[in-house]
């Protein structure tokens, strides 16, 4: 099939920018963009409509932010996951993630629909190098109580769910390779993975991922400015390119779920004078609805360590 390629206006949201801004998501209830710094150890919350930006910072680097049913969020942090109250600017401990190990922190995350959190964990490694294999991908449910369904990972990424749930896809961003597994949504299980997509070197590495109600996958290719969409066969339908080296992940959103926003890094960029619009949130308009967020089901009954099912 032919590879459509768009170069659309793109729109800077707000004049925060971030180091590495990572995990964008769409809150069509207060009309809000949330998203994470990672090296600079922040959660921030952007008004979609004026771009008014809050930075809430946290003791360790923000991995991820997801929402929660009651209008609260989880972000991850190096070693726990914390239950943040964006109303009351309050937080506490969820979970611990990996305490055993204090060279690995959260990464990637999605929910799935029945609102259990599926997370990647890293180990970070010096710029230029590739991080050790030795990441998990871990399915999390209210109560805290955690089955881990892959091993073996350098960087998780990519996370999102088709429609209705029942497949998973996940890239580990140095393979350049995302994979697809059938999933459970009602036991949570995941089945054997097979290649969905390869990246060229040209094309750039995946990183996080959305998808629409085609069934179709997005994904950013950090260092390859641009977005990447595929059929759910794996054909390369459509390339977006973009004014920024290193997206990092797109969301849908805006009324109609027909607004892609993309976050981006502003460091360990090849010219940084010819992208100023890099690591800051931008938008553009696509003719194709997204799937909006699935939250995350808490369970309120308190803190929770880290346990198997």
């Amino acid at each position: 099939m032919a590879t459509r390629v768009l170069t659309p206006v793109v729109e800077a949201i707000g004049e925060e920018k971030a180091l590495l801004g990572e995990s964008v998501f769409y809150d069509p209830a207060m009309d809000r963009l949330y998203w994470v710094d990672i090296p600079g150890m922040a959660l921030l919350s952007t008004d979609a409509a004026t771009g008014k930006t809050d930075r809430i910072s946290f003791p360790q680097q923000a991995g991820f932010v997801q929402p929660c049913e009651d209008g609260s969020l989880l972000v991850g942090q190096a070693d726990s996951i914390l239950h943040f109250d964006p109303r009351k600017g309050t937080a506490r401990t969820f979970m611990a993630i990996e305490p055993d190990d204090p060279s690995t922190r959260t990464n990637d995350a999605v929910c799935d629909p029945r609102g259990r959190l599926i997370v990647g964990t890293m180990r970070p490694a010096p710029q230029g190098t590739v991080p050790d294999p030795i990441g998990n991908l871990y399915r999390i449910n209210g109560e805290g109580t955690t089955a881990r369904l892959l091993t073996d990972l350098s960087i998780p990424n990519g996370l999102a769910f088709s429609p209705g749930g029942r497949m998973l896809y996940l890239a580990d961003t140095p393979c350049r390779t995302v994979w697809k597994a059938t999933y459970d949504p009602e036991t949570g299980r995941l089945g054997e993975r097979c290649v969905f997509a390869e990246l060229s070197d040209t094309q750039g590495r995946p990183d996080g991922a959305a998808v629409d109600v085609e069934g179709c996958y997005w994904v950013a290719a950090i260092w390859g400015w641009q977005l990447l969409r595929y059929t759910p066969r794996g054909e390369l339908d459509l390339v977006v390119r973009l004014p920024v080296e290193r997206p990092t992940k797109l969301a849908f959103g805006g009324p109609d779920c027909r607004t892609i926003y993309v976050a981006s890094a502003s460091i360990q960029l090849t010219d940084p004078e010819s992208q100023p619009l890099a690591g800051r949130l931008i938008a553009l308009d696509v003719n194709i609805a997204g799937l909006p967020a699935s939250p995350f089901h808490v369970d309120d009954r308190g803190d929770h360590g880290m346990r198997g099912s």
